[in-house]
């Protein structure tokens, strides 16, 4: 498990926050694995994508502590157009952006609602956990939700470091943007493809003004232990792929004696 889907899932086991949100949940695979380490807490899935809502739905058992809302979650109240992508490895591609690398998608009218309306009546001590899986629109989510950012309080995001959709923020904008509202990013998990290192990741951000040192020491060992499995894995994938390289220069060596 990437250590900022770690350190997130730690951090909610010890905390039970008010509220956790899953936007974009897809078939609730994410959310049925922190109700069981925060069983506390009150959950909300957005799904947008009419297929993957009918599946998520199907998957919820206890709906008297997860809620499924077949909306788009971004910066506007409004009827909008919802991207979905036919992909073999992902069936349930979706987004509110166009992606560069598919021409053609299914669209389908989807209503959309802003956070900070949908959650207009949070108390001051409510805190909120946010996981986002947007596929290019996180910054959209994060933009409504502005009015309630002092509840937020821990958010997992997908982002991506090259342009995937267009018109979509990267993830440098929305360091800069959580920088201005007082968060910190402690962890950034890249995904690892047969190919090597993705140029999309897990961005783990935390609010500094709810921050512990026993936040900390839950966070500390997952992320090392990350940063010393990236390397592991630079490593071999170096040697394998320049091991007859090396071979030669070894024998050449031996043969000058060196």
């Amino acid at each position: 498990m990437p250590a900022a889907s770690k350190i997130f899932r730690k951090l909610i086991a010890k905390s039970n926050p008010k509220i956790i949100c899953d936007i974009g949940s897809r078939f609730g695979e994410d959310t049925l694995i922190n109700y069981k380490l925060s069983p506390k807490s009150q959950f909300y899935c957005f799904e947008a994508n009419p297929d993957n809502f009918k599946k998520l739905c199907e998957n919820i058992v206890d709906t008297s502590k997860i809620s499924a809302i077949h909306k788009i979650v971004c910066d506007k109240v409004d009827i909008i157009n919802l991207n979905v992508y036919e992909k073999r490895d992902n069936k349930g591609l979706s987004s509110i952006k166009n992606r560069i690398s598919h021409k053609s998608a299914k669209t389908y009218p989807v209503e959309s609602v802003r956070l900070d309306h949908f959650f207009s009546e949070l108390k001051k001590s409510d805190n909120v956990a946010l996981w986002i899986d947007v596929e290019g629109a996180t910054y959209d989510v994060l933009v409504g939700a502005e009015l309630i950012f002092s509840n937020l309080w821990l958010i997992h995001c997908e982002v991506e470091n090259r342009p995937m959709f267009s018109n979509s923020a990267l993830r440098s904008e929305i360091k800069q943007f959580f920088k201005i509202k007082g968060f910190r990013e402690i962890c950034y998990s890249p995904h690892i493809t047969e190919q090597g290192i993705s140029s999309i990741g897990d961005s783990l951000f935390i609010n500094e003004n709810m921050l512990s040192m026993r936040d900390w020491m839950t966070i500390i060992l997952p992320l090392l232990k990350e940063k010393y499995d990236l390397l592991k894995g630079r490593v071999f994938r170096f040697l394998k792929l320049n091991l007859p390289f090396l071979i030669r220069i070894w024998e050449w060596l031996k043969r000058e004696k060196f």
